[in-house]
């Protein structure tokens, strides 16, 4: 087995150094490469997981969807005599209304919320997580 070949002293050149830094410099590129891959794979995670979880609000929300979703629906205390609710027909369609129009509101503006953050975060060259 040969020993290495060293270039050092040189016209009092260090080559190793210079070897070196040459090389630092040529991985700069794959460096922020990495980097932005990285950031990407945070971004992606952090999607799929909003994703997962916007799923199962629209099934939470799906059974809110018909016309019927709230007839004939009762709430009662242990104490007659304090309170009873009962919830049906016009006043149930009309509850219901409302509900969705405050879940689409709530919504769009969890959503633009998220939008504003995003391109804050993207523009200031931070990950998206």
């Amino acid at each position: 087995m040969s020993s290495p070949i060293t270039l050092s002293g040189f016209n009092n050149i260090d080559f190793s150094q210079v070897l070196n830094a040459l090389m630092a410099q040529e991985r700069i590129p794959v460096t922020q490469l990495t980097t932005q891959q990285t950031a990407l794979s945070n971004q992606k995670t952090f999607f799929a997981t909003f994703a997962s979880k916007l799923a199962g609000l629209e099934s939470a929300v799906a059974g809110l969807n018909g016309a019927n979703a709230f007839d004939g629906r009762s709430a009662t205390v242990s104490d007659p005599t304090a309170a009873t609710v009962q919830v049906g027909g016009t006043i149930a369609a009309v509850g219901q209304r409302m509900l969705e129009s405050v879940g689409r509101t709530m919504m769009k503006q969890a959503l633009e919320s998220l939008d504003r953050e995003l391109k804050a975060r993207l523009a200031n060259g931070r990950s998206a997580t």
